[in-house]
């Protein structure tokens, strides 16, 4: 139904400009991005005009094809330092479960 999808449609507008206002990055090429996808959402809303009257299905194309083509170039670096992030946390809980075992009990 209709509530359904606007109820989720403002989830996601609010995951979107949660994650705006939580940015940590500092490149103008994923803040523009993010700022973009904040506009196409309030587009939906109705809060804003869409540019040049195009279709819906045109906006969410161009935006979509932007989307995949900027993940393609950041995805590698953040699968690395996932990774390790990942391997620290998990030696440090090995570690904690270690030492719990080792220690006396009281």
């Amino acid at each position: 139904s209709n509530f359904i999808v606007q109820n989720e449609l403002m989830k996601l507008a609010g995951f979107i400009r949660f994650s705006r206002s939580h940015a940590h990055c500092t490149d103008n090429e994923t803040l523009d991005l993010l700022d973009e996808v904040n506009a196409t959402i309030e587009m939906c809303e109705g809060k804003r005009e869409r540019r040049d009257n195009k279709p819906f299905k045109e906006i969410f194309e161009a935006i979509n094809k932007r989307l995949n083509s900027h993940i393609g170039k950041v995805e590698p670096a953040w699968k690395e330092t996932f990774n390790k992030a990942f391997q620290e946390a998990l030696e440090l809980t090995r570690k904690e479960a270690q030492d719990a075992n080792n220690s006396p009990a009281a």
